[in-house]
């Protein structure tokens, strides 16, 4: 029952949250935001060209790969913030608890997709070399009286497209910031 449990809201290849466990804390994270009236962000993750990876290398060493950019996204978050896999090459990241200012919370915001666009674009050790990639991140701020997490969730998913078609290797807040 236990490795039931464990299977339905973690991802096997990387221990991460799955997308069940993610909205759970993702709701939590609106009825803390409620209380204390601060901000939170949602980040939609999209590893770039990671088809090649298991097109040249082959699926384990895309696999090897997923695990390191798990490994990578937790050392660039709090202990209070979630790094969940979605699936494929899609990862989210909640930041929770960015404070009561909304330029303030952007700022941390881009802070963090900085910091995790910086440590995605360092060499992967890979068993036939070494790989290089990027990837593309959309990011929806939310607070107290936000739609509901699978709203938010969606609209980090177009803002990661909206990265994409800047030319990856970018972030991009979602058009409408917060609400």
């Amino acid at each position: 029952e236990q490795k039931i449990r464990e299977l339905s809201y973690h991802d096997v290849l990387t221990g991460l949250p799955s997308r069940r466990l993610l909205m759970d804390r993702l709701q939590l994270a609106l009825a803390a935001a409620q209380r204390s009236r601060g901000f939170g962000a949602l980040l939609f993750i999209d590893i770039d060209r990671f088809r090649e990876v298991n097109d040249q290398c082959g699926y384990a060493q895309g696999d090897r790969l997923m695990v390191g950019v798990s490994e990578r996204l937790r050392d660039c978050l709090r202990a209070g913030d979630t790094a969940a896999r979605l699936g494929s090459d899609e990862f989210a990241v909640m930041l929770a608890e960015l404070g009561g200012d909304l330029e303030e919370a952007k700022q941390r915001a881009s802070a963090v997709c900085d910091k995790i666009l910086a440590a995605l674009a360092q060499p992967f050790a890979l068993a036939e070399g070494s790989w290089s990639g990027s990837a593309s991140i959309g990011v929806r701020l939310f607070q107290a009286g936000s739609q509901g997490p699978e709203d938010i969730l969606r609209r980090a998913d177009r803002a990661m497209y909206e990265a994409k078609a800047a030319g990856r290797a970018t972030w991009r807040f979602a058009e409408e910031e917060v609400g």
